[in-house]
């Protein structure tokens, strides 16, 4: 991650490159966000002055949480066994309660994969008609079930 200031703004971006891309961007030598077809599918109106908007890819995180659950349920079990037998007899833990809901992970990721359906977030926060006062709008993308896509095709 980047943090940082500049010109009276704190700026905080997912990496180095993101951040050169919005500078290039506020220079006027890159392209908008807001002109690109991703952020068109969003059909979000944005009129006046923005304080902050974010976007989340909800179903990329959600993919690699659920690899990662399943990548972990797998070695972890494996390890706390090749840990125990290292210390034989020398009245450690039993860590078999842990080893089998260790075990459990893969299937809770597998489960958890199933709600990639969630797609996307855009989350615009604008000032408000009074003084101190912010609007937010947030818009989330829901992919179409594959019942759905089969029907439109």
């Amino acid at each position: 991650p980047v943090i940082g200031f500049r010109d009276g703004w704190m700026i905080i971006g997912s990496h180095a490159a993101a951040v050169e891309t919005l500078f290039e961007t506020q220079a006027g030598k890159g392209t908008r966000w807001s002109d690109s077809d991703r952020f068109k599918e969003f059909g979000l109106k944005i009129e006046g002055p923005v304080e902050s908007l974010s976007y989340t890819n909800t179903g990329e995180n959600i993919r690699n949480m659920a690899m990662a659950m399943q990548q972990a349920g797998m070695f972890a079990p494996m390890l706390i066994s090749m840990a125990q037998a290292q210390s034989p007899g020398q009245g450690g833990p039993d860590l078999q309660v842990v080893q089998d809901l260790l075990g459990l992970l893969p299937s809770i990721g597998r489960i958890v994969s199933k709600l990639d359906f969630i797609d996307a977030t855009v989350t615009v926060s604008q000032p408000g008609s009074e003084a101190g006062t912010y609007t937010r709008q947030s818009i989330t993308l829901i992919r179409a079930s594959k019942e759905e896509k089969a029907v439109k095709e």
